[in-house]
């Protein structure tokens, strides 16, 4: 990758994440179906299959999100390489928290911004700008809260392609 090119990126993601500020609106979402519509089998899915690394990486962002808010990390893990060491030292506290009868009061992580280095068919490499919401954990029962602010990370995603879908095989940390 040429100079110019990562400094650009650099440039665009530090961009990304410096608008980011407390008074963003939240996002909206259409309202749930009710329980007497039909759902095919797809739409009943856990885990929606990524079609695009950066589908990938969504996907995965969103269900470490939703691990955090019930301590199931099944669908987190569906999106793992079964050699990620670096997926599962970022699910393994979520195990423990929720193993201790504690659990996580934040949102999670927010994509500020990502971008594709590198694609194949087999591979591919991805730089992600990150703000980690503000938050608590409370690691077990009865435990005190643990507060921390909010936090803007960037994030190199490595991904493979195997079984028709892209796993993410790597998560390393530049800023």
């Amino acid at each position: 990758m040429s100079l110019r090119t990562l400094g650009a990126l650099t440039l665009t993601i530090a961009l990304a994440l410096s608008a980011c500020t407390g008074d963003d609106p939240e996002p909206t979402f259409a309202p749930e179906p009710s329980a007497s519509a039909t759902t095919s089998p797809a739409a009943a899915s856990p885990t929606p299959v990524a079609q695009s690394p950066e589908d990938a990486v969504r996907a995965w962002v969103e269900a470490r999100n939703r691990a955090l808010q019930n301590g199931d990390t099944s669908g987190v893990e569906s999106l793992s390489s079964p050699s990620c060491s670096t997926c599962e030292d970022l699910v393994e506290p979520i195990e423990a928290v929720y193993g201790s009868g504690g659990r996580f009061q934040t949102p999670g992580w927010e994509i500020a911004g990502l971008e594709v280095q590198s694609e194949t068919d087999t591979h591919a490499n991805l730089t992600v700008g990150l703000t980690y919401a503000a938050g608590s954990t409370i690691p077990s029962e009865g435990a005190s809260p643990v507060e921390y602010g909010a936090e803007n990370h960037m994030a190199t995603f490595r991904l493979r392609h195997g079984g028709g879908r892209w796993l993410v095989d790597f998560i390393g940390y530049l800023s």
